[in-house]
């Protein structure tokens, strides 16, 4: 299922590998528990050393139910999954496998700018932030109305503010957020303003 992934696809497949261990481990539990009916009530074959496996096969699906809850619930994906669904107005992973396909498409034939060492693409639809430090987002340039740099005492971030809403990014140094901030009026501001 996940040959060619594209760039999202790849991010959100732990999450997604996650979900399918979910439902095989589902899938066992509920094939054991009808084995275990069919010796009790069926063929009322209640044979200690027939059931004691069973169950302890259930058993260590119970727990590897528990451990996979856990580690969905510390899954740092789903955090990025929930932002695409809220960005795009997505409703499905179909839907962001869609959104994927155009993105590389958009990449690979489309793309107006790379910059802060090669972690940030501008295309015509987006922009896709991918820093090595583990922040990864992707931005919608439609709609997208101001740029502006802000700092506090550890930090800068750049300010996307769209009609509705505004989106941050994070920087260690000021002058990786001005370089941002430049090539996204360059590229989407000063293009529409001369109407091309």
């Amino acid at each position: 299922m996940f040959l060619n992934q594209g760039i999202l696809m790849r991010k959100i497949s732990f999450s997604h590998t996650l979900n399918q261990l979910t439902v095989f481990l589902k899938g066992m539990t509920v094939i054991c528990l009808l084995y275990v009916f069919n010796e009790l009530f069926l063929q009322k074959n209640t044979s200690f050393q027939i059931i004691t496996p069973i169950f302890t096969i259930i058993g260590c699906l119970l727990i590897g139910g528990i451990a996979l809850f856990l580690l969905k619930k510390r899954s740092k994906n789903q955090p990025l999954i929930d932002e695409l669904y809220q960005t795009f107005n997505l409703a499905s992973i179909d839907e962001i496998q869609q959104l994927d396909k155009k993105l590389v498409a958009q990449i690979r034939t489309e793309k107006l700018f790379v910059s802060n060492k090669n972690q940030v693409v501008g295309t015509k639809d987006f922009l896709l932030v991918d820093f090595r430090e583990g922040l990864f987002q992707l931005f919608p340039t439609k709609n997208l109305k101001n740029v502006s740099v802000h700092s506090t005492n550890t930090y800068f971030s750049l300010v996307l503010t769209y009609k509705e809403s505004t989106k941050t990014i994070p920087f260690k140094k000021e002058k990786d957020a001005k370089e941002l901030g430049k090539e996204i009026r360059k590229n989407y501001f000063e293009v529409n303003k001369h109407g091309q």
